[in-house]
């Protein structure tokens, strides 16, 4: 990942605005088919939710959920020591 897409993907993460795979499709070099694919999973994996305005579907982080995973990521890695 260049600079210049990890730069889209990081205000993306921190939730500045919602975000559509023709959106997501400029800022990286990969296929729209392949883009869908990953927001797919992450959408099954609770990472992101989406909202569909007429054709298009906009994505975005499922910070409630991504806060907690990371709690549960962290707590497993304290006990670790």
């Amino acid at each position: 990942m260049g600079s210049q897409e990890e730069n889209y993907f990081i205000s993306w993460k921190r939730g500045i605005g919602f975000f559509s795979v023709k959106n997501i499709a400029k800022h990286f070099t990969l296929s729209r088919p392949t883009i869908s694919h990953h927001l797919h999973l992450m959408k099954w994996s609770r990472l992101l939710v989406s909202r569909k305005d007429g054709q298009e579907v906009y994505y975005f982080f499922n910070t409630h959920y991504v806060k907690k995973f990371m709690k549960v990521i962290n707590d497993s890695l304290n006990s670790c020591y």
